[in-house]
């Protein structure tokens, strides 16, 4: 069974750097279901707030935030 995971993409660190990181638990073998999330300064232009309600809602589910 895959674990749910919240991945939070901001402004910093770069995206090339999420990435590598992300490489690190799909490493283990153990299957994860990624939950992309955006975050940021870029976001607050996109849709007026930098935490979106989705962002949060899926942040404050338990164990589940990398």
């Amino acid at each position: 069974m895959p674990h749910t995971v919240t991945l939070v993409l901001g402004d910093s660190p770069g995206p090339e750097v999420t990435k590598a990181t992300r490489k690190v638990p799909d490493a283990t073998g153990v299957e994860f279901n990624w939950e992309t999330r955006a975050v940021g300064q870029a976001t607050q232009h996109i849709v007026g707030t930098p935490l979106p309600d989705n962002t949060f809602e899926s942040i404050m589910r338990p164990s589940r935030v990398i």
